[in-house]
């Protein structure tokens, strides 16, 4: 899967405002479909953002659309879509795994998997400890889900520090989550109903 968009030279600013124009009208067409995701409809702008995010990491628009979000003004993907992502990659060897270790606040979740060239193991692991000191658990799923929040954030950063182009520098909506409960108190998103 390639992340990086080639411009040759005989691509000029014309051509590529003339296809930039194209995915506009497309983008309007799709913000007024009944079947895109609800947090997309009549969002003509934010969907052209998407589109342009799908063809930069070759990725096809519906499926972009159906696992990003906006929060906070910045566009974040979903960690199971990141996940599945780095997973067919061909980055590794295998599929991200996971160590658990201890419960409560000694819980501790090692995402961990192999280069696919080298069959290095590389790994990150997050603690409870740490997301109670980051101020991650006032996101209420830390409490209900503690073991899948630690899951999504540990693989979610292994991908960001040894596979950065799987997620194209996009955050993960559960990141981004994390960040405004951290922050405030407003009411959360629910990313299993994709409500607020």
């Amino acid at each position: 899967m390639s992340n990086i968009v080639q411009v040759n030279s005989t691509t000029n600013a014309l051509d590529m405002f003339d296809a930039m124009k194209k995915a506009y009208e497309i983008a309007d067409l799709m913000a007024k479909s009944d079947i895109i995701p609800t947090h997309f409809r009549g969002k003509t702008a934010n969907i052209f953002i998407v589109l342009n995010s799908a063809y930069r990491m070759n990725i096809d628009p519906m499926l972009m659309m159906q696992n990003t979000f906006v929060i906070n003004g910045k566009l974040g993907m979903n960690a199971a879509f990141a996940i599945s992502l780095a997973n067919r990659s061909g980055l590794f060897s295998h599929g991200i795994r996971y160590r658990i270790e201890g419960k409560g606040n000694e819980l501790a979740v090692t995402a961990y998997t192999n280069l696919a060239g080298t069959g290095e193991e590389i790994s990150y692991t997050i603690t409870m400890k740490e997301a109670t000191a980051d101020g991650w658990t006032k996101n209420p799923k830390y409490q209900s889900l503690p073991e899948l929040m630690l899951r999504y954030r540990a693989a979610t950063l292994l991908i960001r520090t040894h596979a950065p182009e799987v997620m194209n520098g996009m955050q993960g909506v559960e990141e981004l989550e994390d960040v405004r409960a951290a922050k405030d108190v407003t009411p959360q998103h629910d990313i299993t109903t994709n409500e607020y």
